[in-house]
């Protein structure tokens, strides 16, 4: 045995404080009943250390030890087997201190600074595990406490093979278990087998996880494991067929498998897992009759989102007819999948299922339909119709993207709900408005609710916006912002307040309003600023031209027969240049066309319009 070896592991057990339980001068005791070691021995130059070779004048060194130098730090050497405790008259003295050898287990012991003799005896029973210089260094690595016990230091040895760098039962048992359910094609299983042993893995399972440990198996574990996972996440009874295989009490099971589910590194490997499981155990058709309110919060596999998808489509499908259920719980339901594990590979449907859920919701609110008034209705639409346009829109959007044919037969049900009962309902709801509102301003002696065409709100110059000119191709409700004003609301007052003003009006043709109320939302969470959104009421006929120029400052608006143009206080607005040249005019402001130009003018009143 190399001498230095033997200095420095002497060196480290005498300094280690961590072996010492008190504190003072130490004594460590070094039995060698073979006398391999007796030159080492007398080489042996350890600062502040007496070394003494004891014979059979036990007496004396007692009385050299106790009397003469009671503070003094030794090593005791004995070419001879350790006596027997009741023959061995330096007991006392070595219970105080410790024991040292010099085989490769004893130095192996002294490295990993333990302070139980039986782990000793441990690394002996090993030897397989030592004999690589890899595995002692990287077991000495993880630093393990010098308190351990044999369950501790087995499990560290078990986590060295598994490649971690701390001992960890839970983080060894996944890793195990990812290397495959079938021992015989696990390479991690096979270096558990030959260089420890499978009770020594068993027993740090049936501690973690409270698994059973007769007639083990890795399969038998992981469906155990993961069924009790199972059983625990119901809000029921679980299924006859699987009740067998829930592990008692069952708390550390469902956590480990918990815990595995939200790692980001494991999560991957345990949805493979998982899904040869559902398979192997026929899952589908054990749960498939479940309740909904049962499963809601069950991630164990993935196809409980199977289950609940089809469900909810069948009492969709249901729905569209006439009220069957109430749909307050799907909410509850499908909100609490998006926590789960399986969430993101369903997130389009389930958000599409979301969105029809919405518009059923929407669809029970009005069973009568939308009948009032034309400014109730125009307001209605405003405030809280649109949402109809969006919920439509949204699931739309998410069931195109959503992949299969789950959501087939639920889309044709909801295009029939968009087309044949809302914007039919809608549009004769408004038509009938308008046409009573017409009836009223025909009314003898009555005050007509769709008002005679109206002066636009003020603009300058007062020349260039006669307050009492009319606009033929303008209607307008009473309380009601038109669009003929839009100028005059919105960007003239702007303008009004200070010279360095600026103005920028985006025109977004057929922009509906629905999206232009979600539109506001996202500026007001991903933009500082202030946001509002007003509704208008448009001009007849709805046409892009006539809407345009219906925005620009003016006061006459006309269709000339047989042109596609629209002109504005006889000026043409066809054209960028020309919508250029009717701002610059009737409004005094020097008006840019363009996608946000940059004014060169300081000082200069802008308007700046995307025409």
């Amino acid at each position: 045995m190399n001498t230095t070896r033997i200095q420095n592991t002497l060196e480290a057990l005498f300094q280690d404080s961590a072996r010492w339980l008190h504190p003072g001068r130490r004594v460590v005791f070094w039995y060698d009943p073979e006398q391999q070691f007796t030159s080492s021995f007398n080489e042996l130059q350890l600062e502040g250390v007496e070394k003494l070779q004891l014979a059979d004048t036990a007496f004396t060194v007692k009385y050299h030890l106790l009397v003469e130098q009671p503070n003094q730090t030794f090593l005791l050497y004995a070419p001879f087997p350790e006596p027997a405790p009741q023959e061995n008259w330096l007991l006392d003295i070595q219970k105080s201190g410790l024991t040292f050898s010099a085989d490769p287990a004893a130095l192996i012991y002294a490295d990993l600074g333990l302070r139980s003799r039986r782990l000793e005896i441990v690394i002996r029973e090993y030897d397989k595990f030592f004999k690589s210089r890899k595995r002692t260094e990287a077991l000495q690595a993880m630093g393990i406490s010098p308190d351990s016990d044999e369950r501790g230091l087995l499990l560290a040895m078990l986590s060295v093979l598994a490649v971690l760098k701390v001992p960890d039962a839970g983080t060894l048992i996944r890793r195990v278990l990812l290397g495959g359910l079938l021992e015989s094609d696990n390479a991690l299983w096979s270096d558990i087998e030959r260089f420890i042993s499978p009770e020594a893995f068993w027993e740090v399972v049936q501690e973690h996880t409270d698994f059973p440990k007769q007639n083990p198996s890795l399969n038998k574990l992981f469906v155990q494991l993961l069924i009790t996972h199972f059983a625990k996440s119901l809000h029921g009874t679980i299924s006859p067929q699987l009740a067998n295989q829930v592990i008692t009490p069952g708390q550390r099971a469902y956590a480990f498998i918990d815990q595995w589910m939200r790692d980001q590194q494991d999560s991957l490997g345990w949805k493979i897992l998982s899904s040869e499981v559902a398979e192997q155990l026929h899952i589908f058709d054990a749960i498939e009759n479940l309740e909904p309110e049962v499963l809601f919060e069950a991630a164990s596999f993935e196809v409980v989102d199977k289950v609940l998808i089809r469900t909810c489509v069948k009492t969709l499908q249901m729905q569209m007819g006439q009220q069957i259920t109430e749909l307050t719980p799907w909410r509850t339901w499908l909100q609490a999948r998006h926590t789960l594990i399986w969430f993101p590979q369903y997130e389009k449907i389930y958000q599409a299922l979301e969105a029809a859920i919405a518009l059923l919701e929407f669809k029970q609110q009005y069973p009568e339909g939308f009948r009032q008034p034309a400014p109730l209705l125009f307001k209605a639409y405003a405030s809280d119709l649109h949402s109809f346009d969006k919920a439509y829109r949204h699931f739309i959007v998410k069931s195109d993207d959503a992949q299969g044919d789950i959501l087939k037969g639920l889309i044709d049900d909801v295009e029939n709900l968009y087309t044949q009962w809302f914007l039919d309902s809608l549009g004769e709801a408004w038509s009938n408005a308008l046409s009573e509102e017409g009836k009223g301003a025909r009314g003898q002696g009555e005050k007509g609710k769709i008002l005679p065409p109206a002066p636009h709100l003020p603009c300058p110059p007062a020349s260039f916006l006669p307050a009492s000119t009319p606009l033929p191709l303008s209607w307008e409700l009473e309380g009601i912002a038109s669009q003929t004003r839009f100028f005059g609301r919105y960007v003239f007052p702007i303008l009004e307040r200070s010279d360095r003003e600026k103005v920028f009006v985006i025109i977004s043709d057929a922009l509906r309003y629905e999206v232009a109320s979600e539109l506001q939302e996202v500026i007001k969470k991903e933009v500082r600023g202030e946001t509002s959104l007003e509704a208008q009421l448009g001009v007849l006929p709805s046409v892009t031209r006539l809407g345009m120029a219906a925005l620009l400052p003016g006061s006459k608006l006309e269709l000339i027969a047989g042109d596609d143009d629209v002109r504005l206080d006889g000026l043409s607005t066809k054209g960028a240049l020309a919508r250029q040249k009717l701002l610059n005019q009737n409004s005094r402001v020097e008006a840019t066309p363009g996608f946000l130009t940059k004014s060169e003018k300081k000082g200069t009143k802008t308007a700046k319009m995307y025409i």
